[in-house]
């Protein structure tokens, strides 16, 4: 992807946010992850997986991702690489998709932190 780190930054949150819409689209809870290369190309995408997972609550969109990855490529690699989220993980998927995405190197962006979620719904 060319241009500045921030400008593709930006691109690969909003394509976040179009899993994100994606995911409501399917009947599911609006957040998506994706996973791009240390150049911006994009690996992989995923939704929210509670209703595809059978009702799954721990199948948030980044602990999906984080799993796919660590099965399709290995910890070097993904210390490249960067999770862009269309919400701040909550604590048991951010520390997941830390350990799963190279060993506490891998970049992770998100455009909202849980708290601002939340106050946003009063």
């Amino acid at each position: 992807m060319a241009g500045s780190k921030r400008s593709y930054d930006e691109a690969l949150l909003r394509k976040a946010f179009d899993v994100a819409r994606r995911s409501r689209e399917g009947g599911d809870h609006p957040f998506g992850s994706l996973l791009a290369d240390r150049d911006g190309n994009v690996l992989l995408e995923q939704r929210n997986g509670y209703s595809s997972e059978g009702g799954d609550r721990t199948a948030h969109a980044e602990r999906l991702l984080a799993t796919r990855a660590g099965k399709a490529y290995g910890l070097d690699f993904l210390a490249e690489c960067t999770m862009y989220t269309s919400a701040e993980p909550c604590a048991m998927r951010h520390v997941l998709g830390r350990d799963l995405l190279g060993r506490h190197r891998a970049r992770r962006l998100w455009p909202l932190r849980e708290r601002d979620e939340a106050a946003d719904r009063r």
